[in-house]
């Protein structure tokens, strides 16, 4: 496990939408996989590390909430390589469901 500052930078907030590919329940933290059509019509496969699975059964999630094939626009916080990986803020569906992905707005601050 890590730090979130270890991983990812406060300072590279993201926004991207898509469609998603791929959801993965598992500990210690669930992992969204939305594809993204860049400025070129090309598609980037971005990943997001969101809470863990009880945090987000809490928070009111069920893993039925997001499924393949779904129209979804995240945000979070870009990795510190630039990859195309991110760590979860919110995820919104396309009928205007709000989730929270599992991290704060400043992950930094207590």
């Amino acid at each position: 496990h890590h730090a979130f500052s270890a991983e990812f930078d406060i300072n590279k907030p993201v926004t991207v939408q898509g469609v998603v590919s791929k959801v993965e329940w598992v500990s210690p933290h669930a992992w969204l996989w939305v594809d993204v059509k860049d400025d070129a019509g090309k598609i980037v496969k971005w990943s997001f590390e969101m809470g863990a699975p009880p945090m987000l059964l809490r928070n009111g999630w069920t893993k039925d909430s997001i499924k393949p094939g779904a129209a979804v626009t995240v945000s979070g916080y870009q990795a510190r390589s630039g990859l195309p990986v991110a760590s979860c803020k919110s995820v919104k569906t396309a009928e205007g469901k709000d989730f929270f992905g599992g991290v704060r707005e400043n992950p930094n601050k207590s």
